[in-house]
């Protein structure tokens, strides 16, 4: 799924091997950087989307709840 809001552009993916797991993944560091804790973020270099998070679906809930406010 992609999400385009004021906070960024963002593509949500499950993880492949942990249902309960997403993967947000954005071209700008800066996007991830403006939601996450800049830890939190990986490089991937070798990927379409450079950047990514792995976070769990109640966090993203609740995160694109706080967007829509």
């Amino acid at each position: 799924m992609w999400i385009a809001s004021k906070n960024g552009f963002f593509s949500i993916v499950q993880h492949r091997d942990d249902a309960k797991c997403l993967i947000v993944r954005s071209r700008a560091y800066a996007d991830l950087a403006d939601v996450f804790d800049e830890s939190r973020i990986r490089f991937t270099p070798e990927a379409d989307y450079h950047y990514r998070v792995y976070a769990h679906r109640e966090e993203l809930v609740s995160l694109m709840t706080q967007w829509m406010r």
